[in-house]
């Protein structure tokens, strides 16, 4: 009860002032910290991985295009693997000689302090209208990372237990357990589709969206795959595959439960972050945790920046998606600089063995690194757009987006109703005089639409950039699956590619 009357006071409070919401809670958290109020409640390994954890990673997967998510799946999934592995391994070489702490030891710090929590990050994006892509990497690259980490965690705090270290061993364990909880989201999740086909109740349908979600992280953690994953996976299934099942009436309802779910497991996540500081240990070590915060920066910059290099130069659309994607050097800074560190960090930390000589000093420099990151990268994040001039006209954007919301949601209703009379359900005169009022409510937002298009050349630029893009990845697929069908060489493939380069240039 106290949690929930403190995080509606914040939520209230950071409307009136300019600082991040989670960052404001986490602020919070330490003052109660502080001056000793007892919450009744402590964030604990257990409670984050089994409570809050299924219930934030669900959510924020329900919620992702699939098709924008494919167009960027190569960078994500580059990110999410080879980057946390780059990032591990930097930031484990370094602390073993700057702290002289084992090699294994750096290794699982590294572990601890890569997962990344995008929160911060993307209510910044949407507040200043910065572009879907890049924030769909951010989003995505995080789901993922979440998971990876956790895998490498543990196959590195096993490998330190039993005291024997098998690179060969601990990658084909990383391979088992990661794509073992791919495979289980993805079965749970199309059996969960199939199965909501026969059910029109909402709250039926709502119930097994949270069965679904905890249930397949606690299947996963039984069997010994990633429970993280596969709880990812099955949110992106069902929130592009199973949603096709569910009536718009109980779409609705389940998209708000899961949206005040996310609110509320943030709000509290967040909230007991900030109680678990201790600030004068945080103050007696800040030398190493400051060290510590530039090593995985740094880490995270040069994985960022060298994967980025080979995604620009060496993909193309004969690879995986027939979508040759790239990274602009602007959005390579922001992905870097959005690498904020959460909760996740903290309770890994956490979860170390008692045995283990380092715990203490790995649990304080995470908390430190945390802090920083949050702090730091969190206020510096919204100037840093403004200087890469990523930041669009936010009430231009703002009325061109309720504008295009307005023409989709009045032309489902004009089918909607076409459905209804189609069945017999409602009377010719009901659907001439509906069908009408949408038609014209519709028609008078394409107007507009065009309008502010003609008054912002920009817009009209971007659109024009998002057709170019479509019909340049649709011609180059219908090139490749010429070739494939041996239908053309590879030859007149290639000469015919370079036309459509030159014409997009």
């Amino acid at each position: 009860m106290w949690l929930l009357i403190v995080v509606s006071i914040v939520a209230v409070a950071v409307r009136r002032i300019r600082l991040p919401y989670t960052l404001a809670l986490l602020l919070t958290g330490l003052g109660i910290t502080y001056f000793k109020i007892p919450l009744g409640i402590k964030l604990t390994p257990e409670l984050l991985l089994t409570l809050f954890l299924p219930a934030l990673l669900f959510e924020g997967a329900m919620n992702i295009d699939i098709q924008d998510f494919q167009r960027k799946i190569k960078s994500i999934s580059l990110f999410a693997s080879f980057g946390v592995g780059i990032a591990i391994v930097l930031t484990g070489v370094v602390l073993h000689y700057v702290f002289k702490l084992p090699l294994s030891i750096g290794f699982l710090f590294g572990a601890i302090i890569v997962p990344t929590d995008p929160i911060v990050v993307l209510n910044i994006f949407k507040q200043l209208g910065i572009s879907k892509n890049l924030s769909v990497i951010i989003e995505g690259e995080s789901l993922f990372n979440d998971g990876t980490a956790i895998v490498f965690f543990k196959i590195i705090l096993a490998l330190i237990i039993s005291g024997e270290v098998s690179i060969k061993a601990g990658l084909l364990e990383f391979f088992r357990v990661a794509f073992g909880g791919i495979a289980l989201g993805f079965l749970m999740a199309y059996l969960f589709s199939k199965l909501i086909k026969n059910i029109q109740e909402s709250f039926i349908q709502l119930t097994l969206t949270t069965v679904l979600a905890y249930g397949s992280y606690l299947v996963a953690e039984n069997i010994y795959v990633s429970g993280v994953i596969a709880v990812v996976t099955s949110g992106l299934v069902v929130g592009n595959y199973g949603s096709r099942f569910i009536s718009p009436i109980s779409k609705v309802t389940i998209a708000s439960f899961w949206e005040y779910m996310g609110f509320i497991m943030n709000s509290i996540v967040f909230l007991l972050i900030g109680e678990e500081f201790e600030v004068f240990d945080l103050a007696y070590h800040i030398k190493p945790i400051f060290i510590g915060f530039l090593v995985v920066l740094i880490a995270r910059a040069i994985a960022v920046y060298s994967l980025s290099f080979l995604i620009n130069k060496i993909d193309d659309t004969r690879f995986l998606t027939r979508i040759d994607e790239s990274i602009p050097s602007k959005w390579q800074h922001v992905i870097v600089w959005g690498g904020i560190h959460g909760g996740l960090s903290m309770v890994l930390a956490l979860s170390i063995p008692e045995a283990l000589p380092q715990r203490q000093f790995l649990i304080t420099i995470a908390f430190g690194v945390v802090f920083i990151s949050l702090v730091l990268q969190g206020l510096t994040m919204a100037p840093l757009l403004n200087y890469l001039k990523l930041i669009g006209d936010k009430g231009k954007n703002l009325q061109y987006e309720r504008l295009v919301a307005n023409t989709i949601m009045y032309s489902s209703a004009e089918n909607e109703i076409k459905k209804l009379y189609d069945s017999k359900i409602i009377s010719r005169k009901i659907y001439n005089k509906y069908s009408k009022e949408y038609q014209s409510k519709r028609e008078k937002a394409e107007k507009e639409i065009n309008q502010i298009i003609k008054k912002y050349p920009s817009l009209q630029h971007a659109q024009r950039e998002e057709v170019l893009s479509a019909v340049k990845i649709v011609k180059k697929s219908t090139l490749l699956e010429s070739f494939r069908k041996g239908l053309i060489s590879e030859e007149v493939m290639n000469e015919i590619n370079s036309e459509i380069e030159r014409e997009s240039a």
